[in-house]
Protein backbone atom coordinates (compact mmCIF):
# COMPACT_ATOMS: atom_id res chain seq x y z
CA UNK A 1 0.00 0.00 0.00
CA UNK A 2 1.37 3.39 -0.95
CA UNK A 3 1.80 6.21 1.53
CA UNK A 4 -0.78 8.31 -0.32
CA UNK A 5 -3.38 5.56 0.10
CA UNK A 6 -2.65 5.41 3.83
CA UNK A 7 -3.02 9.17 4.13
CA UNK A 8 -6.34 9.06 2.27
CA UNK A 9 -7.66 6.34 4.56
CA UNK A 10 -6.66 8.39 7.61
CA UNK A 11 -8.29 11.55 6.27
CA UNK A 12 -11.48 9.67 5.48
CA UNK A 13 -11.42 7.95 8.87
CA UNK A 14 -10.65 11.10 10.85
CA UNK A 15 -13.14 13.70 9.75
CA UNK A 16 -14.07 15.93 12.70
CA UNK A 17 -16.63 17.71 10.53
CA UNK A 18 -18.56 14.59 9.61
CA UNK A 19 -21.74 15.81 7.95
CA UNK A 20 -23.57 12.67 9.06
CA UNK A 21 -23.67 13.80 12.69
CA UNK A 22 -27.10 14.09 14.19
CA UNK A 23 -28.28 17.61 14.95
CA UNK A 24 -27.87 18.49 18.59
CA UNK A 25 -30.07 20.94 20.45
CA UNK A 26 -32.28 23.49 18.79
CA UNK A 27 -29.93 24.37 15.94
CA UNK A 28 -31.07 24.38 12.34
CA UNK A 29 -29.08 22.52 9.71
CA UNK A 30 -26.72 24.77 7.79
CA UNK A 31 -26.05 27.28 10.56
CA UNK A 32 -22.30 26.65 10.31
CA UNK A 33 -22.39 27.27 6.55
CA UNK A 34 -24.26 30.54 7.09
CA UNK A 35 -21.72 31.66 9.70
CA UNK A 36 -18.83 30.83 7.37
CA UNK A 37 -20.48 32.70 4.49
CA UNK A 38 -21.12 35.72 6.73
CA UNK A 39 -17.51 35.83 7.89
CA UNK A 40 -16.18 35.53 4.35
CA UNK A 41 -18.53 38.10 2.77
CA UNK A 42 -18.13 40.70 5.54
CA UNK A 43 -14.37 40.33 5.48
CA UNK A 44 -13.93 40.24 1.70
CA UNK A 45 -16.40 43.00 0.74
CA UNK A 46 -16.27 41.80 -2.86
CA UNK A 47 -12.48 41.36 -3.05
CA UNK A 48 -11.73 37.82 -4.26
CA UNK A 49 -8.17 37.87 -2.91
CA UNK A 50 -9.40 38.59 0.62
CA UNK A 51 -12.12 35.96 0.16
CA UNK A 52 -9.51 33.27 -0.54
CA UNK A 53 -7.28 34.55 2.25
CA UNK A 54 -10.17 34.39 4.71
CA UNK A 55 -10.99 30.82 3.60
CA UNK A 56 -7.35 29.91 4.19
CA UNK A 57 -7.41 31.51 7.65
CA UNK A 58 -10.54 29.57 8.56
CA UNK A 59 -8.91 26.35 7.38
CA UNK A 60 -5.75 27.05 9.37
CA UNK A 61 -7.87 27.71 12.45
CA UNK A 62 -9.51 24.29 12.08
CA UNK A 63 -12.69 25.03 10.11
CA UNK A 64 -12.53 24.02 6.45
CA UNK A 65 -15.27 25.99 4.63
CA UNK A 66 -15.41 23.43 1.82
CA UNK A 67 -16.60 20.67 4.16
CA UNK A 68 -19.87 22.37 5.08
CA UNK A 69 -23.09 22.77 3.09
CA UNK A 70 -26.63 23.97 3.74
CA UNK A 71 -27.59 20.47 4.85
CA UNK A 72 -24.62 19.88 7.17
CA UNK A 73 -25.50 19.05 10.74
CA UNK A 74 -24.52 21.73 13.22
CA UNK A 75 -21.94 21.05 15.89
CA UNK A 76 -22.14 23.47 18.85
CA UNK A 77 -18.35 23.32 19.32
CA UNK A 78 -17.75 24.38 15.71
CA UNK A 79 -20.33 27.17 16.00
CA UNK A 80 -18.59 28.53 19.10
CA UNK A 81 -15.21 28.26 17.35
CA UNK A 82 -16.57 30.23 14.38
CA UNK A 83 -17.97 32.92 16.67
CA UNK A 84 -14.53 33.27 18.27
CA UNK A 85 -12.82 33.46 14.88
CA UNK A 86 -15.34 36.09 13.75
CA UNK A 87 -14.56 38.18 16.81
CA UNK A 88 -10.80 37.86 16.11
CA UNK A 89 -11.32 38.99 12.52
CA UNK A 90 -13.57 41.90 13.52
CA UNK A 91 -16.70 40.48 11.91
CA UNK A 92 -20.11 41.14 13.46
CA UNK A 93 -22.44 38.14 13.51
CA UNK A 94 -26.13 38.78 14.01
Amino acid sequence: MKLFDLANKFIIFYNPYDTKKINQGDSMAGQIKRLIDTIITQRAKGNTTIMYTTKAKLTLKGVNPDLFSDTSADDPETINRLKGIAAELGVTIA
